[in-house]
């Protein structure tokens, strides 16, 4: 893709001589959402990882990954200074388990704060980044004054989302950012990514098992195979897939009736689930989790 943001080509990782990534071609565009998607050890994450500089140490890359015109594989390494400035700052990372990523000793607001510090924002600017940041996350501000084990998933995921909003990220790297929600507080991070592709221009690179979820959000879609992306294309590539790997992951996943739904409503046709199919609403709900007292 000619003037993406983000654009892989020819990538390798080899760890141990056993190759485990081999991209071919892989790009984001300014303000798009691309999801990638794969049975778990495709590789999806290793793909995540390499692009920000925090593979395995063992981890020997080749190729090219380059972020707005700018190589990030080369000599200056993981820990040289062009990727440590690019981290959070233009490209960040939403993990699955968001509570670990913040540190258990500080409330949310210290750990911003000091998250924002370290990036060199002045501090004349940060609490207007922050206020703008909670609104664009919906996160009601009392919550900041929490410790992580005081936060239910959702929260702990939109403050670290609101640091990248805080930062001015250009690019979200999402791994499996709802995986480990429960599905009702799912449906309100998926709005959210929604909402800053839309208000702030952020592109993202969705990864996740939940089909229905890439297919409701994602403009284009890649399947990745073994290291290998097998196949692409629009979301409906979910619902009309060529490749044997792509049916089987379909076949596999519970919400086949909302793919198929989503492809007739593009098509103009009528979509006749599987009787079998479960829905995606309805999955259990009720888990801690679902406690998301900071939307608003």
């Amino acid at each position: 893709m000619s003037g993406a943001l983000l654009e892989i080509r020819n990538l390798a990782v080899e760890i141990g001589g056993r190759r485990l990534v081999d991209v071919a071609e892989l790009a984001v565009g300014r303000g798009e959402i691309v999801g990638l998607v794969g049975e778990s050890g495709a590789g999806k994450s290793m793909v995540l990882s390499t692009v920000i500089g925090l593979q395995p140490a063992n981890a020997r890359v080749t190729g090219s990954i380059r972020f707005d015109g700018v190589e990030l594989v080369g000599p200056h390494g993981p820990e040289g200074r062009l990727l440590r400035d690019l981290r959070g700052r233009r490209i960040a990372l939403v993990p699955q388990a968001a509570r670990a990523s913040l540190t258990p000793t500080l409330q949310a607001r210290h750990w911003l704060d000091r998250a924002l510090a370290l990036h060199r924002v002045p501090r004349a600017e940060r609490k207007a980044r922050l206020d703008h940041a909670l609104d664009a996350v919906r996160l009601d501000p009392a919550l900041l004054e929490r410790y992580p084990h005081q936060l239910s998933g959702g929260e702990a995921q939109r403050v670290v989302i609101a640091l990248a909003v805080a930062l001015r990220a250009e690019l979200l790297l999402a791994d499996e950012a709802t995986s480990a929600l429960d599905v009702t507080v799912q449906a309100e991070v998926a709005e959210l990514f929604r909402s800053l592709r839309e208000h702030e221009g952020t592109a993202i690179l969705l990864v996740s098992h939940d089909l229905a979820l890439v297919a409701g959000l994602a403009d284009r879609i890649d399947i990745i195979d073994r290291g290998v992306i097998v196949e692409r294309g629009p979301a409906s590539v979910l619902a009309t897939p060529a490749h044997a790997v792509t049916r089987e992951l379909v076949a596999a996943n519970p919400t086949l009736d909302a793919l198929e739904a989503r492809h007739a409503v593009e098509t103009g046709g009528a979509a006749d689930a599987p009787a079998t199919a479960a829905s995606a609403t309805d999955a259990p709900t009720g888990s801690a989790d679902a406690r998301d007292g900071g939307a608003r």
